[in-house]
């Protein structure tokens, strides 16, 4: 392969070298007839003639024709007509290298929609090695020639076209990720795979992995137990995935409400966070700050959002998870992000916000506003995180730059941190859940419990993306726990002792655990009862404040936490 692109570099090189000769003779001839007619004629002038031969024209000249000029009429269309062979030619050479590569390729992947996240992707699994096939509608896709130069094979055209799937070669495939910018079209890509999969007769061969974007909460709320995606099958398994929930969960973890202001003991003041902006990331941090927000000090988490359709975006939030307001206390006020003046800094100011998230479309947006909120914050020195939800080179470039940081400005691009295959595929961050879901298999396995008698006992990969959430929401938790008794995850993994508690701290930890089991099943639709829990109707007598429980479920509640922390940090540390 590198020996044809040398020759092809080569042949062109010939051509400009032919052609710079050609435009020169044609110079010399064409001020040669000028002399022979006295009529002078500019540099230009002779340039712009010369130029004109490879387009047939020689306009009007004497004869007889200098042979200078004789040659360069018959040198010039020579030229054009061997650059547009070639051109044809190279395109043909590169249809059919593709068609060629297409007809044996096995074990890639197939990314459908090349935008920001399409982008990162294919660049990743590029670098790793990975044969990668990219569908996109627009031929002009910036992205485009990038990623054809590094390796991937491209295909234009709509990828919900299942002729286009099959030319990509979904049978052969190992994995399917569609992230065009429309939730609707990742889904039906995802559907059209399956219907191919189920009817090709070699579907034994077959074993593909697809993961499909879906921003929408309310579409992902929807489709995250269907069974295209819930039931797992042996030729083909498919996932939803949303970059936006996966971003909240680590930007919690380095920048929590908890990490600027530590949160030791009841009389604290509740935490508060400000969000800016109406973006599906500003919606995805309002959900993960009401399930994972439960401190040492028992009070509800305080969130204001400010943007100019807040009370919209809080009343849609609301109607999906009505429990919203019992497990938060949340707030709007409207007003322009994109326009902020003294008298709004009050609003602000108010809240007391232990950290502030913007979350504005546009990064570079996200980015002047946050220098404008810190200027006429003066000596109000609140953290701010700058969420970056697009991000390119120039963005990078101010990522690199301390300047920012160094002025309490912390940036988090969205995309670099969740839009790879250590997070999608491999589920990296998930490694705390899974042994969580681990430790519960072994305990009920230990107590009797059977798969048929308990539908939770399936391997993690099998599990729906509720129960995954379930897992990640003890997980996610620790790190809050640890610094509630004045410890972090770092600092607990680092210890060659055995991780132990005093009693009040058990009491604390449990509290806390309580509070946010509480939560997530409010968030998830359980209601109160006086009677016998009830799964199907979502019914638990359980869900009333911790000192309000039997004494019996307090100690219950205080062993679990105690055994599965240490239990937990045991096993991470091995792993």
């Amino acid at each position: 392969m590198q020996n044809t692109h040398t020759s092809l570099k080569f042949d062109w090189r010939w051509l400009i070298i032919l052609a710079s000769i050609t435009i020169l003779l044609g110079m010399y001839g064409f001020n040669e007839d000028a002399i022979a007619t006295n009529t002078p004629l500019s540099q230009l002038d002779l340039l712009y003639r010369s130029i004109q031969l490879f387009t047939l024209e020689t306009g009007t000249i004497s004869s007889p024709i200098h042979f200078t000029l004789e040659i360069a009429r018959w040198l010039a269309p020579l030229i054009t007509f061997s650059a547009a062979i070639k051109g044809i030619l190279s395109l043909v050479q590169d249809k059919s290298k593709s068609l060629l590569q297409l007809r044996k390729i096995q074990k890639h992947a197939i990314i459908c929609g090349l935008g920001n996240k399409g982008f990162y992707l294919a660049k990743e699994l590029l670098e790793k090695g990975f044969k990668v096939v990219v569908i996109d509608d627009n031929a002009e896709n910036h992205h485009l020639s990038y990623i054809v130069n590094k390796g991937a094979i491209s295909l234009i055209g709509n990828a919900l076209d299942s002729e286009l799937l099959q030319r990509a070669g979904i049978q052969t495939a190992s994995f399917l990720f569609t992230t065009t910018n429309k939730d609707t079209n990742n889904i039906g890509i995802v559907h059209e795979a399956n219907k191919l999969i189920i009817l090709d007769k070699n579907k034994d061969n077959i074993n593909l992995n697809c993961y499909a974007e879906v921003s929408d909460f309310g579409t992902k709320e929807l489709f995250y137990n269907h069974s295209l995606f819930s039931e797992s099958k042996k030729h083909f398994n498919a996932q939803v995935f949303n970059l936006y929930d996966r971003g909240a969960r680590l930007l919690f973890e380095t920048y929590a409400p908890d990490s600027f202001n530590a949160i030791l003991k009841k009389d604290d003041p509740a935490a508060s966070i400000l969000i800016f902006g109406s973006s599906s990331f500003a919606k995805s941090l309002i959900l993960y700050a009401a399930h994972s927000g439960h401190y040492a000090n028992e009070k509800k988490l305080y969130i204001t959002l400010i943007s100019e359709q807040a009370k919209q975006d809080v009343s849609a939030l609301s109607m999906s998870y009505p429990a919203l307001d019992k497990v938060v206390d949340i707030t709007t006020a409207t007003f322009p992000v994109n326009i902020l003046k003294e008298k709004n800094l009050q609003t602000i100011i108010d809240t007391k916000p232990n950290v502030i998230y913007i979350c504005n479309t546009s990064d570079t947006d996200a980015i002047t506003f946050a220098r404008r909120l810190r200027y006429l914050m003066g000596e109000n020195s609140i953290p701010m995180v700058a969420c970056l939800l697009q991000q390119n080179m120039l963005i990078q470039l101010l990522i690199e730059n301390s300047e920012m940081h160094n002025s309490g400005i912390h940036l988090f691009p969205l995309i670099d941190k969740t839009c790879n295959t250590r997070q999608i595929v491999d589920e990296q961050h998930d490694n705390a859940a899974k042994i969580i879901h681990k430790m519960y298999y072994d305990d009920q396995i230990a107590l009797g419990e059977t798969p048929e008698s308990n539908s939770s006992l399936i391997p993690w990969e099998n599990l729906s993306e509720d129960m995954k959430d379930s897992n990640r929401g003890q997980a996610d938790h620790l790190s809050i726990k640890l610094r509630a008794i004045g410890l972090t995850l770092k600092d607990v993994l680092n210890m060659s002792e055995p991780l132990s508690f005093s009693p009040q701290q058990i009491r604390l930890l449990a509290k806390m655990e309580h509070q946010r089991w509480m939560a997530d099943k409010l968030l998830d639709g359980w209601q109160a009862t006086t009677g016998k829990k009830d799964p199907k109707q979502k019914l638990t007598p359980l869900l009333i404040d911790f000192d309000d429980l039997p004494e019996d479920e307090k100690d219950k509640d205080e062993r679990a936490v105690s055994y599965h922390m240490q239990n937990l940090i045991n096993k991470l540390k091995k792993s």
